[in-house]
């Protein structure tokens, strides 16, 4: 398999196992391959050193096989959020509201905290992705959310109308931009309004 090396600059191992891309080379032939990179989790400037390996007997650099290494900048990623929803489904009756529990974690750079801004909010759409509205109600992040850090928000939510619908969670930071259109998925769930 091709593998790699993630080294700081001082020389230092962060990572030693990188993740594998499958070879298929008859000797003497040569092949362009795609690897599978898994960047370090913090940001930096870092030695990316590509190596073979024949798993269970040796790295091809421990037996003289030269591993150049290139310099990579790993950046931090600002805006990551992941969304684990507390319910599977939501029933509402017409003109209803409801409280969602919510886990999110922070899985970017920013600190989140409501004083500067950041909210969890929603759009709903309807089961085949068409938007009946994108500025949900606004529920407060309860306490800061540092990086890695995760908390549980109860989501306010508010019936559009009677039908089937998907809430689609989504972190804003007002005035600034909204986390899915940084890349980041919302988190769904199943609404039924009768």
């Amino acid at each position: 398999n091709l593998a790699y090396h993630w080294l700081d600059f001082a020389g230092n191992v962060v990572t030693w196992e990188g993740a594998r891309t499958p070879l298929a080379l008859a000797p003497g032939t040569a092949a362009v391959v795609n690897a599978s990179v898994i960047a370090p989790t913090v940001a930096g400037s870092y030695a990316l050193r590509f190596d073979l390996v024949q798993e269970g007997v040796t790295w091809f650099s421990g037996q003289g096989v030269a591993a150049p290494a290139r310099s990579v900048r790993v950046d931090a990623v600002q805006y990551g959020v992941t969304y684990t929803p507390g319910v599977a489904s939501v029933q509402l009756a017409a003109n209803a509201a409801a409280a969602v529990p919510l886990t999110i974690r922070n899985t970017g750079s920013l600190t989140w905290r409501s004083s500067d801004g950041y909210a969890l909010s929603y759009h709903v759409v309807r089961p085949d992705g068409t938007v009946v509205q994108w500025d949900g109600l606004r529920t407060g992040i309860p306490v800061a959310v540092g990086p890695g850090d995760s908390t549980v928000v109860f989501a306010t939510v508010q019936a559009p109308g009677r039908g089937s619908f998907i809430i689609k969670f989504d972190l804003v930071r007002e005035g600034v931009s909204w986390f899915s259109d940084q890349g980041v998925p919302p988190g769904e769930v199943p609404v039924r309004v009768d």
